[in-house]
């Protein structure tokens, strides 16, 4: 049997140990993820890829901002 456990926490600061992820919240609870460096590489491209996104949405955000201002 499989269990499910959402935590929800908010984010404060990450390390890579040695062998995996852990993550603090603003409260100074952690959590360790135990990762493969396989899971570290996809881990790797997932952020990158959310970070291009929020850049690109930023950036049209600023070029409508910019041509309200200049109409």
């Amino acid at each position: 049997m499989k269990i499910e456990q959402r935590v929800t926490m908010k984010y404060h600061y990450c390390y890579f140990a040695f062998g995996g992820l852990e993550i603090e919240d603003i409260n100074g609870n952690k959590i360790f993820v135990e990762m493969s460096d396989d899971q570290v590489m996809d881990l790797h491209e997932r952020v990158e890829a959310k970070k291009e996104y929020i850049l690109e949405k930023r950036k049209e955000k600023l070029e409508e901002e910019n041509a309200e201002t200049n109409s």
